[in-house]
Parts: structure tokens; C-alpha cells; sequence
């Protein structure tokens, strides 16, 4: 479905959180531990690019959000459980062009 990443798939300790890459359909191996923090009502991600395997400045990620949603893969869920952040297919963008 075009995602490579996930994180929080499975529940995180008190201080770190699991980042996982795909091996295709729906199944994941662990990256990498990221450290995160939650503070009222923000929750933060330190993911380093590294993890992710970027390399340099110049770079673009899309990344969506979701809570809630059933652990199946199917992509449809995103309409209809839970919470997403972009609705349904939509993904987020950030570029870095230093």
C-alpha cells in the first residue's frame, strides 16, 4: 500500500517506541528502538533519518497517521476504524531541500 515504515505496531515501553519496515503484505522487522514523549495532549517521535535510511539533506517523506484501527493491512480500514490523519488514502508531505 505504499507505507514502509510503521511504528507503534506493538505497544511501546515508558520511553521508547518500535520502529518496524515492511516485508511485504503485513509483515514487519524491528529497525530500530526511537525514543518518544508524551506531554498533555502532544505525543513526540525522535525517528532518526538513519532508521529510515536517509541519506544527506535532500530528502521528502510521506507519512500518515492512525489510531485505533484494526491490526488486518487491509488499507480500506482507514475509512472505516479508528482515527486517520490524512483521511482514507491521503498521506502527509515534508521536504527538506537544505
Amino acid at each position: 500500500n505504499g507505507y514502509e515504515f510503521i511504528v507503534n505496531r506493538i505497544s511501546p515501553n515508558s520511553s521508547k517506541a518500535i520502529l518496524e519496515s515492511s516485508k511485504g503484505g503485513w509483515g514487519w522487522e524491528k529497525v530500530a528502538d526511537v525514543d518518544y514523549s508524551v506531554r498533555d495532549n502532544t505525543l513526540q517521535m525522535k525517528i532518526p533519518k538513519e532508521a529510515l535510511g536517509i541519506i544527506g539533506n535532500n530528502f521528502s517523506l510521506n507519512f500518515k497517521w492512525t489510531d485505533n484501527t484494526l491490526a488486518t493491512g487491509d488499507i480500506m480500514d482507514f475509512y472505516l476504524y479508528g482515527d486517520a490523519a490524512p483521511f482514507g488514502r491521503f498521506m502527509y508531505q515534508y521536504r527538506s531541500e537544505k
